[in-house]
């Protein structure tokens, strides 16, 4: 087991690349059984944990379930190997991943994000089912399918392209005591959210399996999102929670 912190994520992912590609950590990469990787895990709510990139094995769901479940945290499971985190360097080389992250959040990228912040008891609930997952794949014999998503043609190589677009404007409104969920301001005219049914002051709640209580949330889910895929989008209009299914679309500039 290696345990590695790497460095210039944000630049590119450019250390964990260099893990992957470059002498002599080339070789390690290489002969790995997994990489499981742990980016913002520090902040547990509810006791829910996303848990991304389990399609990239066809065994991880027998694998994350149970260790979710012992740790008493409710997993929301799904995704491929592509993502804006080191875990996609290892995923292109062939390597089985899974991303551990427990949510975007108001203080994401701010000098306000301090240690006194962090849900300490909830990032050791994230480690045991981290240590479970990976003692899961000790015993002698145990190997993992690793499965190649289509969607990556669909992403190119800059980090700030990553992603798609819904066609919403939000709002930022995080007044306290508004209910969790990211109010629609307007929609992009003809875009995946107008074409859905979506329309100015819908409550998005949820994308999928994954909770949206904020703008944050919204942008950490599009960041995982591929144009053309599909999603079933939860709102509020009217107080009456609703679905519709949307097609991601091409990121926007930026």
């Amino acid at each position: 087991m290696y345990f590695v912190a790497f460095g210039a994520e944000e630049m590119g992912l450019i250390g964990s690349r260099h893990f992957v590609e470059a002498a002599p950590t080339a070789g390690i990469a290489a002969g790995a059984l997994a990489m499981l990787n742990l980016d913002m895990v520090g902040r547990l709510r509810d006791d829910r944990l996303a848990v991304l990139g389990t399609e990239s094995a066809r065994e991880w769901g027998a694998l994350v379930t149970p260790a979710c479940a012992a740790a008493g945290v409710e997993c929301a499971v799904g995704g491929s190997g592509y993502g804006a985190s080191d875990h996609m360097a290892f995923y292109v080389a062939g390597v089985p991943v899974l991303h551990f992250f427990t949510g975007a959040h108001p203080q994401y990228h701010r000098a306000t994000d301090d240690a006194a912040l962090i849900n300490a008891a909830g990032a050791a609930q994230v480690a045991a089912i981290v240590a479970d997952v990976a003692t899961g794949l000790l015993p002698t014999g145990t190997t993992l399918t690793y499965q190649k998503s289509a969607l990556r043609d669909s992403i190119g190589g800059d980090r700030r392209r990553l992603g798609a677009s819904l066609g919403t404007v939000p709002t930022y409104d995080a007044a306290p005591g508004q209910p969790p969920g990211m109010v629609v301001a307007d929609v992009v005219p003809d875009g995946p959210a107008a074409r859905a049914g979506l329309r100015g002051g819908d409550r998005i709640v949820k994308i999928d399996a994954l909770e949206v209580r904020s703008v944050e949330d919204l942008m950490v889910v599009l960041g995982y999102a591929s144009p053309g895929q599909r999603a079933e989008i939860t709102f509020v209009r009217d107080g009456r929670r609703q679905r519709v299914v949307a097609t991601f679309g091409q990121p926007r500039g930026r």
